[in-house]
């Protein structure tokens, strides 16, 4: 069976919709152009239980097939995700569906965008237990639906020209969407509002950071220690919640992450990037990604973590936490990457 887009269209990330709930399927293949969404969903249906990522490419079919036949040692059924499937490896996969799986086992299968001949998503239209999922871009429409019904989780309402900005700024990619939609989120709950503003969308979305160059990690991320120390203080100084410049922090990173793990070079990738870079950015941007690498922006990512947990857990000040994180983020030309 094959989930049609106006049902996946009404998905919101983070909850694990009907269709993929553990009785489902037996396997769920996952695939389309929204790569974000791909992702995010096939990370729902894994669940939070035993599970074994799996290189489509190099798979070992008996290996999989022993995984999901015995369970997991610590009782529960284990989940396989296979990563990067296509055409290729449909005789591998049907090697697996053959094998008997253990009670709740479930295969989850990632694909990049297969096209209606794909034998793949074919197998998984008709076979038994099987279910494909299709994931598209999220058109207009859909976008205003979807934040709007992010900011109703977060008990908040969206004035009409705010839905509007966020329509002209997000790409459609879900995983993006979301991220975007928690920072404006937190952005209008830190000023006191009840409601989604236009200047909300436009604070958080329309420069590198809320306030340009003076936004401490833009300052962090350029390798100025001075400038990203001043600028936190300020930032903190005005009273402006510590969780709420995490997500910032959290977004901007993530965003040009994702820029970086185009391959494009930097002045390419920040060309092509959706949302688009306002323009007066662009050229920071772009120095900004030529000093970075996927592996420094997962260091940053992790340290983000680190920091939300030392303030909430263990106590730390906010300030001593943040000042001692955007410091040694913005010594990261130092930072010796591992091979």
């Amino acid at each position: 069976m094959e989930i049609k887009p106006n049902t996946t269209a009404g998905w919101v990330t983070g909850k694990l919709p009907s269709e993929l709930a553990p009785n489902a399927a037996r396997s769920v293949l996952l695939f389309g152009p929204d790569q974000g969404g791909v992702f995010e969903f096939a990370r729902l249906a894994a669940g939070d239980g035993d599970r074994e990522r799996v290189d489509a490419k190099s798979m070992d079919p008996t290996d999989v097939a022993a995984s999901l036949g015995s369970g997991s040692l610590f009782g529960g059924a284990t989940t396989v995700v296979l990563d990067g499937a296509g055409d290729a490896q449909l005789k591998k996969i049907e090697e697996v569906l053959e094998a008997p799986f253990a009670d709740g086992a479930r295969l989850i299968v990632i694909a990049g965008d297969l096209k209606a001949s794909s034998k793949l998503r074919k197998l998984y239209q008709s076979g038994k237990g099987l279910v494909g999922v299709p994931l598209y871009a999220l058109r207009e429409r859909e976008i205003q639906s979807f934040a709007t019904q992010y900011f109703k989780s977060q008990g908040l309402g969206v004035q009409s020209d705010a839905r509007q900005g966020l329509t002209e700024r997000l790409s459609g990619d879900r995983a993006l969407a979301a991220r975007s939609c928690e920072i404006v989120a937190l952005h209008a709950i830190g000023r006191g509002s009840k409601d989604v503003a236009l200047y909300d969308v436009r604070a958080v979305l329309d420069a590198v950071d809320e306030d340009g160059l003076n936004a401490p990690m833009d300052h962090a991320l350029a390798a100025n220690p001075s400038a990203a120390a001043k600028a936190l203080q300020l930032r903190l100084a005005s009273g402006e919640n510590f969780v709420a410049l995490l997500r910032i922090f959290a977004g901007r990173v993530f965003r040009m992450r994702d820029m970086l793990a185009t391959g494009l070079s930097p002045r390419d990738a920040v060309a092509k990037a959706k949302p688009p870079i306002f323009w007066a950015e662009k050229e920071t941007v772009t120095r900004m990604l030529s000093g970075l690498s996927l592996w420094k922006m997962d260091r940053i990512l992790t340290m983000l973590d680190r920091t939300e947990y030392l303030i909430i857990e263990q106590g730390v000040p906010a300030n001593a936490a943040l000042s001692t994180m955007i410091l040694e983020i913005a010594h990261h030309k130092g930072w010796k990457e591992k091979p």
